[in-house]
């Protein structure tokens, strides 16, 4: 069921797609994103794919000079959870510095190259757990689909997607994904879970996937 949609992505976006991704708010089974090979390319010979969300939001409070004391006040699990965390690490791989009057700033900021981003749940049965997998992915994704095998698909079904907005993919006999029903395109609900999940996606891009995207039967 997985390799269908894996090849449907890869046709539309000219790059592989990530599986299994946990993006905090569930494990989506595919996530796409629309860039330039190009732009992937020179992103990663910048910077390397930064997964951790904590990690990117001290990248971002950094982009100015930020003193001790402003990140201690700021420190979501407090100071010695966040210097163990993503101070020290980020000071080890040179993505963050101290600077001559002992501020802490980014070295280097991992920008977002992705257009827009898929996410896709895939089901064999169990649909409307999977349109509510599907709409919680649009907290970071510009369209959110469930994919289904045709047989599946039923009028049902669309009218829930429509309330979900959520796009319905129905996986026929032949291999071929065919778009039952578009997903509307809209912003991200939550952007900084959207740009951790565009980093995973890079990391999919330079490391072949630990875990592979399927479905049992559910």
């Amino acid at each position: 069921m997985a390799a269908p949609v894996r090849n449907w992505l890869r046709e539309i976006t000219g790059i592989s797609p990530g599986e299994e991704v946990d993006s905090g708010v569930g494990v989506a089974d595919f996530i796409a994103g629309n860039a330039c090979r190009e732009d992937v390319a020179r992103r990663l010979a910048k910077c390397q794919p930064v997964t951790d969300s904590l990690h990117l939001a001290l990248l971002q409070r950094a982009e100015k000079p930020v003193c001790e004391s402003a990140l201690r006040e700021w420190a979501p699990w407090g100071w010695r959870g966040l210097r163990t965390r993503a101070v020290e690490p980020l000071l080890a791989n040179g993505l963050l510095h101290l600077d001559q009057d002992g501020h802490y700033v980014a070295s280097r900021q991992p920008c977002d190259v992705f257009r827009s981003i898929i996410a896709i749940e895939l089901k064999l049965r169990d649909w409307r757990r999977g349109l509510a997998q599907a709409s919680r992915y649009r907290l970071f994704s510009e369209q959110s689909y469930l994919a289904l095998p045709s047989s599946r698909v039923s009028e049902m079904v669309l009218a829930s997607a429509v309330k979900h907005r959520v796009g319905v993919l129905s996986l026929e006999d032949s291999g071929s994904v065919a778009i039952a029903m578009d997903a509307p395109a809209a912003s991200p609900l939550q952007p900084a879970r959207r740009h951790m999940v565009a980093e995973k996606l890079l990391e999919a891009q330079i490391a072949a996937p630990s875990k592979i995207a399927g479905s049992t039967l559910r």
